[in-house]
């Protein structure tokens, strides 16, 4: 075989910017920049974060739009894992390319390691008994599969003879697939197309060329009808001619799709909204407004090429081409995500993605981080603290310290003076976002609220706005902004700080924090000569921007639904055998998909649509039953967590095993917090 120079980037390990950089170049993705003012409190929330739960501090360092951790020996490896998330990988492959380098390694790590670090390598192969390790230059390069009777097929041919998981919920609209790996790879013909009949109803099939921003329309046909349950076929007569680069398109006509997919299958889908419907003709040309979806339907076509091809068959090849970036690889390659944050705290990896915390002026605190400005009242001895917003005040005393656990909010030092007296306060800082407020900051009286704030003071910088709390007996130190804003603008706050601590500093200060989550090993590693990084054991919070789409509605196939297992016997949602009126909670609990993903919702999201959301979350009709069943459940389960509000902590109704985490059987007294009793509602009714 040809042995090839490998364009090998070297790069600082501990450079995230540069790594990530180099991965968006290779694909021309626009380059990053990064928010270097906020790296001293990134450090803050890896500490808390590694030593409580992943997430845990997420707006600690100003709002943002996504978060990725992770524990890894430097900031390379941890993006490299992340990135590795996108690789689509299919086995015994035949590549219609050439590979542009050759070499031997020891296994499949090594391999896409060295393609990863090759500024050339977009995707890859590997022979495992021969270590063969081919590069290529293309994404996805055609991967063509060949059945036992030699005939080459495009798509997914082998998903056509076995049911979908997932079925659109629109009819009469057109999709297209434009995934490089399935496309047409050379001159030839098409000369037939199979697929599942999930419906009885009609599809049409199209092979599409890309004219311009369009597809015009190279050869289609139309089947009147499909079989359920069954793989379908239709011959093409005369065979539609292609060319390299050709797509495979279909229209579900009909009342419904006539065939479904496989989420995160190898596929980039596009599509337009229902009702649409697709071109007529030969000559015609489409447009497609949405997308891409990371979906494999479960549709083939025939492939007769006109020459020989670059054949890898021969030999076990795993092939892996470089699918649509999601999950923590999103925002990584992701050209809408611009800027970013990091830090690190003793191997634990924090990335910020979007960050658009506002800075403030003012004297460096004790802890010299840029997020937070510091003036001490020498009268009272009190450290006032003028922090980016999104946490509670707590959470921005600890990050005043030379440590997390210096200071405290103080709530013993109430705003009595109302708006006089925040403008005396804010006099001893600065205001950088407005160049009409020169010198020190001048307060101005804000728009909404009749410039008040209920808890802390808050500050929106870009016109010098100043709320003060209407709360005056006390200073309020765990009220957190969440995402309250005023005519879109999103408030920094200013709080007073005293010796001490707060469970905001973590472990050191609170005992019962000192329960991180478990963080199981990646499916992959890297061949880096250091420890291998490992996720955080929960996805980020907000999802990635267009990577995915509300649209189309997917609905379970009826003739083959997905029978998932739950976490253990004891999760599964038990329901009140007698229907009655409930009302859900306003509380965020944690609750798993069938897939295994977790998200952090409020009942208002299954609320949005009942239907199609509660089935696919386990114990989501436990916490949620008006939204979900319009049954009273018994209580949310031992095994999955909802967030106290005021409180402060994740919490269960019973006694999980193994976990300290709080228990609402062993503390009745929680009850009476936020709408505990609406969650635990059998073990609170136990009390009375």
């Amino acid at each position: 075989f040809l042995l090839l120079a490998f364009n090998v980037v070297v790069f600082s390990q501990e450079d995230c910017k540069g790594r990530i950089n180099h991965h968006r170049a290779k694909y021309g993705v626009p380059l990053i920049e990064e928010r270097e003012e906020l790296h001293t409190c990134v450090n803050r929330q890896s500490e808390f974060d590694s030593a409580t739960r992943a997430h845990a501090s997420y707006k600690r360092c100003g709002e943002i739009g996504s978060q990725g951790q992770g524990r890894g020996g430097n900031c390379g490896s941890v993006i490299d894992t992340f990135v590795n998330e996108r690789w689509m990988c299919t086995d015994d492959a035949v590549v219609f390319d050439v590979p542009i380098a050759t070499q031997t390694t020891n296994n499949f790590g090594s391999c896409r390691q060295n393609c990863m670090n090759d500024f050339l390598c977009l995707s890859f192969d590997f022979e495992a008994d021969t270590g063969i390790c081919r590069f290529y230059d293309d994404a996805s390069a055609t991967l063509v599969q060949k059945d036992g009777a030699g005939t080459l097929w495009l798509g997914s041919p082998h998903l056509t003879s076995t049911a979908p998981p997932f079925l659109d919920g629109w009819n009469d609209f057109s999709l297209i697939d434009t995934d490089g790996s399935n496309e047409v790879p050379l001159p030839g013909q098409i000369t037939s197309f199979k697929w599942y009949g999930s419906t009885n109803d009609p599809i049409r099939f199209y092979i599409y060329r890309k004219v311009n921003d369009n597809y015009e329309v190279i050869g289609t046909i139309r089947a009147a009808s499909s079989i359920t349950g069954v793989e379908n076929a239709i011959s093409v007569s005369p065979s539609i001619d292609v060319l390299p680069g050709d797509k495979i398109g279909w229209l579900f006509e009909g009342s419904g799709a006539a065939t479904g997919y496989t989420e995160g299958a190898r596929g980039s889908i596009l599509y337009n909204n229902q009702g649409t419907g697709g071109p007529s003709n030969v000559g015609d040309t489409w447009t497609f407004g949405s997308g891409p979806l990371k979906r494999g339907y479960h549709i083939a076509a025939s492939f007769v090429p006109d020459a020989v091809f670059y054949d890898t068959s021969g030999s076990p090849s795993k092939y892996c081409a470089a699918a649509v970036c999601d999950g923590h690889c999103g925002p990584v390659m992701h050209g809408g995500t611009t800027k970013f944050a990091w830090g690190v705290y003793e191997g634990y990896y924090t990335l910020n993605w979007r960050p658009r915390a506002r800075i403030p002026g003012g004297d460096p605190c004790p802890s010299g981080i840029d997020a937070v400005k510091c003036w001490r009242d020498e009268s009272t001895g009190v450290l006032w603290a003028y922090g980016v917003g999104g946490e509670e005040c707590e959470s921005t005393c600890s990050l005043a310290g030379a440590t997390s656990s210096d200071y405290m909010c103080d709530e013993n030092t109430p705003i009595t003076g109302g708006f006089d007296a925040v403008t005396q306060l804010m006099a001893n800082f600065e205001n950088p976002h407005n160049s009409a407020d020169d010198g020190p900051f001048s307060c101005e009286e804000g728009y909404c609220w009749e410039g008040t704030s209920s808890s802390q003071i808050r500050i929106f910088e870009n016109y010098s706005h100043c709320y003060h709390p209407t709360t005056t007996d006390k200073y309020v130190c765990d009220a957190r902004f969440g995402n309250a804003n005023c005519l879109g603008n999103r408030f920094n706050q200013v709080c007073p700080c005293i010796e001490g601590c707060s469970p905001a500093a973590g472990p050191s200060c609170d005992p019962s924090l000192n329960t991180p989550a478990p963080t199981p090993q990646p499916a992959i590693t890297t061949a880096f000569p250091t420890p291998s990084p490992v996720l955080a054991s929960t996805p980020s919070p907000i999802a990635q921007p267009t990577t995915t789409a509300p649209t189309p509605v997917q609905t379970p196939v009826p003739t083959a639904p997905p029978t998932p297992q739950p976490i253990s016997p004891s999760s599964a949602p038990t329901l009140h055998p007698t229907p009655g009126t409930c009302t859900d909670t306003s509380l965020r609990g944690r609750i798993q998909k069938l897939d295994g993903t977790i998200i952090e919702p409020k009942c208002k999201f299954f609320a949005n649509n009942p239907a199609l959301y509660c089935p696919r979350y386990i114990n989501a009709a436990d916490f949620c039953p008006n939204a979900c069943t319009g049954d009273c459940s018994i209580d949310f389960g031992g095994e999955f967590k909802f967030w106290i509000k005021g409180v402060g902590t994740w919490a269960t109704c019973d006694k999980k095993e193994n976990s300290d985490l709080l228990a609402i059987s062993e503390n009745m007294r929680y009850c009476n917090k936020g709408e505990v009793a609406k969650v635990c509602r059998l073990t609170c009714a136990s009390r009375r």
